[in-house]
């Protein structure tokens, strides 16, 4: 995260909790509430995802794969990266290296380096939209798709986002 990034989600945890004349004993009071509300709203997400279910868009098995494992939210970004996917074009180069056109058709034309080592299950965009959201991007799953790989490999499903994970540390 940048830290323009990293300020940007400190305010809004602390809105509406804190503000320029909050005072030091106010602040660790209003910051027990920010969590408790937090902690409150993580266990609404939890149970919203254990007992719904997305409509498929898609019979990709990586999306299957993901929405089993993945909270909502989490899960909606994926598929839309799956969905988008569509817009690229992949052209091998040399090895494990591909460029990968996208063309949406609203904004200008970019392409994107992306590396595929096989063997490793290792993939690596430009983009680096993993690096930054934690979600492959749809660069990275147009070389998956294009390279005949069904599943993502377990790396690239990011722990903290599962919906399992946060009932471990309750």
């Amino acid at each position: 995260m940048s830290t323009t990034q990293c300020g940007e989600s400190i305010n809004a945890f602390f809105y509406g909790y804190v503000n320029s004349k909050t005072t030091l004993k106010q602040f660790v009071e209003k910051y027990e509430k920010a969590m408790e509300s937090k902690i409150e709203k993580e266990w609404q997400e939890d149970a919203r995802c254990f007992s719904q279910r997305m409509p498929c868009r898609t019979n990709f098995a990586m999306k299957k794969q993901v929405e089993e494992v993945y909270t909502i939210s989490k899960f909606q970004e994926f598929q839309q990266q799956l969905m988008d996917k569509m817009y690229c074009e992949v052209f091998s180069c040399e090895g494990s290296e591909y460029e990968v056109v996208k063309n949406d058709g609203k904004s200008k034309e970019k392409t994107f380096q992306v590396i595929f080592e096989r063997d490793d299950g290792e993939i690596r965009c430009a983009c680096a939209m993993f690096e930054c959201r934690g979600i492959v991007c749809r660069h990275a799953i147009a070389v998956m798709i294009r390279t005949h790989i069904t599943f993502l490999p377990e790396k690239y499903i990011i722990r903290r986002w599962r919906k399992d994970v946060r009932r471990c540390y309750s």
